[in-house]
């Protein structure tokens, strides 16, 4: 508990002490009034103890000079010198008033000491605690280096060193490349000059440390420099990391926006320039629905609002509309953008133009179809031709039993055409469904347009009718399988057009030549000789409005269900591949006309042909005959012998083989079927050949996709004949193959 008295415990000695100053003062006042009866001089010495006490004691200074003062007036009153009272109570509160002057004065001077004292210490707690090094140098050897007297904590931290470790070291022992530096210089200058200098940013390197800084250097005293310094490397990295993100962001090809939470747009890169077609100005402080299409700025809210929940959106893919209307397809990934509070603040929204990249993978899967489609035909060609083959066989054969121009003539003769038909259409599918892509070659585009109607006729309704013009044309280079393509985009198209109201669809195809006028209505046509294809249909037309989109991908005016909006993108691509052009017309109400220039080539085209003989030619050869069909082993044994050739047949091909290897001399030549069980046609004719090297052998076949005409050859099968055959191919193919011996 704090003692409030005057004297407290522990000033015993203190208060002593005065006892013994007012005891020693009472003797002199008595000795100088009683002995010497005078008091004009020795009361001066009075002021001695009241100012030291006043000094050392303060509170207790006036007690002191109240004491003596009493001692005077006591004096005054027992000894009654003769100097008179009013003098000596004069001299009493003369005491008092040195006492409280002295003590005044002491406190005055402690106070200034004490805001000294706390101005230091606030000083030092500002060196020590600010964020940037200082250090404190003297100047010696006459201003050529500088000592260190003093450094913070930042700079301790800073330079990985301790105080002690950088007390007096000079600042070239500290930093040895401070003069390569710049930072001597300055230090010179500020001491010369006094006027403080900043050392802009730069990089400082020694084999000590290595990093950016700025320094700020002034003259404390004429012989005293602080440097002021802080370290960027952080900043400067950050900086530089920055600077190599924006470039990064910059130079990508995909388009990154920089959206708010509310979906204003706040950045904008280059390649959102490219894909959407505004400048970074035009796009900034709209909203991201800005190229959007109005159908589907739903999925944009959706966005924003998965932003603001945190979520991430990934890869979606959807269509925007760029500046010039044009219609794309993207891949959109939308990240949220966090403050350092861990809310959301924004989002980039990174959009990728995937429109090539979906124009090929629709051309996949139309690949992928047209493969399921071979597959299936590879599936039912061989059952489907074996039960054409005894159809076309026998009726051929009852044609030769029957009288000319009967019913009975005419009746398998209508056979005979429906079969062919039958034949054909399985060919087209195979054709049309084939795997492997055809290099460009030169054909004539007449037999590629027929082919590919025949199929479109199958498909379309009663309500529309064909109109074709197709004549002899020059030769074209190009891959078969894309014009093929191309027609049946364009025909499917006209289709669509007309589906609600019937119509005419007309193709042509006939050999133009161009002049300079007929190329002023064709962009990029040059004058020259083409071969022009022309699908013109009598449907609703095309609005003039959408005509400047319907080449660009996924635009299309069908219900959803109804097309992908790819058909006439592929048409042009195609086209351009083949160095042509296309010219399109179209009226609304009255229908739409698309014309398609091909150039032409001077070389023939390589187009194979039948050709006619009156009847099939004869032998007398000896045949053996397998085939896995009892029916099929049936015909072909009686149309053999019908054109003159002695026949051994079997439904087994381990029979066959075992018939054979008997007698192996016995038989001219080998007619086998390539799919049978127990053993393939072709490992039948292997086998036989190695019985009797140089045998004759026609392979048969409805299908196969693992022989093919050429490997038959290759492995030394004279003839590959596809199912069905009808009696002058097989008589031919016989012939060629035994007279080759």
């Amino acid at each position: 508990m704090k003692n409030n008295s005057l004297f407290p415990e522990k000033d015993t000695q203190q208060l002593l002490l005065i006892v013994l100053l007012v005891s020693v003062a009472f003797v002199m006042v008595y000795y100088f009034h009683a002995e010497l009866r005078s008091a004009t001089v020795f009361t001066h010495f009075f002021y001695i103890p009241i100012i030291l006490a006043s000094i050392w004691w303060t509170v207790k200074g006036p007690v002191v000079a109240l004491c003596l003062g009493a001692s005077l007036i006591l004096s005054h009153i027992f000894l009654k010198p003769d100097a008179p009272l009013p003098d000596d109570l004069l001299r009493a509160l003369m005491f008092i008033v040195v006492s409280v002057f002295v003590i005044y004065v002491k406190q005055q001077n402690d106070m200034a000491m004490s805001r000294i004292v706390a101005s230091e210490k606030k000083f030092r707690e500002l060196f020590e605690n600010i964020g940037d090094g200082v250090c404190i140098y003297r100047a010696v050897s006459a201003g050529r280096d500088f000592v260190c007297t003093d450094v913070n904590k930042s700079a301790e931290h800073i330079e990985g060193m301790a105080k002690e470790e950088m007390m007096d070291k000079s600042l070239l022992t500290l930093f040895p490349e401070a003069g390569n530096y710049g930072l001597l210089d300055v230090f010179h200058r500020v001491r010369r000059t006094g006027k403080a200098e900043t050392l802009p940013l730069s990089h400082y390197k020694d084999d000590r440390i290595s990093g950016w800084r700025i320094h700020y250097v002034y003259r404390l005293s004429p012989e005293e420099i602080v440097c002021v310094y802080r370290d960027e490397t952080e900043r400067k990295k950050a900086e530089m990391t920055s600077l190599k993100l924006e470039d990064i962001v910059q130079s990508s090809n995909d388009a990154i926006v920089g959206i708010s939470v509310d979906g204003i747009i706040q950045t904008w890169n280059r390649g959102a320039r490219e894909i959407f077609g505004y400048e970074a100005h035009e796009a900034a402080g709209n909203h991201i629905s800005l190229f959007v299409p109005r159908e589907r700025i739903h999925e944009t809210f959706e966005i924003i609002d998965n932003i603001k929940k945190n979520r991430r959106v990934e890869r979606f893919e959807t269509v925007r509309k760029r500046k010039d209307g044009k219609m794309i397809q993207v891949s959109v990934t939308a990240s949220p953008v966090k403050n350092s509070l861990g809310a959301v603040t924004g989002a980039s929204i990174i959009t990728r133009d995937i429109t090539e990249k979906s124009i090929l993978e629709e051309q996949v899967r139309q690949a992928q179809k047209r493969q399921a489609i071979g597959t299936l035909a590879a599936g039912i060609a061989h059952d489907f031709n074996n039960i054409l083959m005894p159809i076309i066989g026998f009726s051929e054969l009852s044609l030769d039993l029957v009288p000319r121009k009967s019913p009975a003539e005419e009746n398998l003769r209508q056979i005979l055409k429906s079969a062919e038909r039958a034949r054909e259409l399985i060919q087209h599918i195979l054709t049309f469904s084939r795997e492997s892509r055809q290099e460009r070659q030169p054909v004539k585009l007449q037999y590629i347009v027929k082919e590919a109607l025949k199929l479109i006729r199958a498909t379309l309704p009663s309500t529309i009718r064909i109109r074709q013009e197709i004549h002899n044309c020059s030769d074209v280079l190009a891959d078969p399988t894309q014009i093929h393509q191309i027609v049946m985009n364009l025909c499917t198209n006209a289709y669509h057009a007309m589906e609600e109201n019937g119509g005419t669809l007309e193709i042509s195809l006939t050999d133009v030549c161009t002049d300079v006028q007929d190329c002023a209505e064709i962009w990029g046509l040059n004058p020259g000789k083409y071969v022009q294809l022309r699908v013109r249909d009598t449907g609703h037309g095309i609005d003039p409005s959408i005509m400047p989109n319907i080449f660009d991908p996924y635009f299309t005016t069908k219900e959803e269900g109804k097309g992908t909006g790819l058909g006439l993108a592929v048409v042009q691509g195609i086209v351009k591949n083949h160095g042509g052009k296309i010219k399109i017309a179209s009226t609304p109400g009255s229908g739409t006309c698309f014309e398609i220039y091909f150039p032409q080539i001077e070389e023939d085209a390589s187009i194979s042909g039948i050709t006619a003989q009156s009847c099939p030619p004869r032998g007398s050869e000896r045949v053996l005959l397998v085939d896995d069909e009892e029916q099929i082993v049936q015909m072909l044994s009686q149309m053999l012998r019908h054109l003159g050739y002695q026949v051994t047949d079997t439904s087994n091909s381990l029979e066959a083989l075992k018939i054979f290897s008997e007698r192996p001399d016995a038989y001219d030549l080998v007619i086998t079927d390539q799919t049978m069980p127990d053993m393939t046609g072709f490992q039948l004719a292997q086998k036989m050949r190695e019985i009797r090297p140089g045998i004759p052998v026609v392979l048969c076949t409805g299908f196969s996709s693992g022989v093919s005409e050429k490997k038959a050859k290759e492995s030394g099968i004279r003839e590959f004949i596809m199912k069905p055959v009808v009696k002058k191919d097989l008589a031919e193919a016989l012939r060629r193959a035994l007279d080759a011996n």
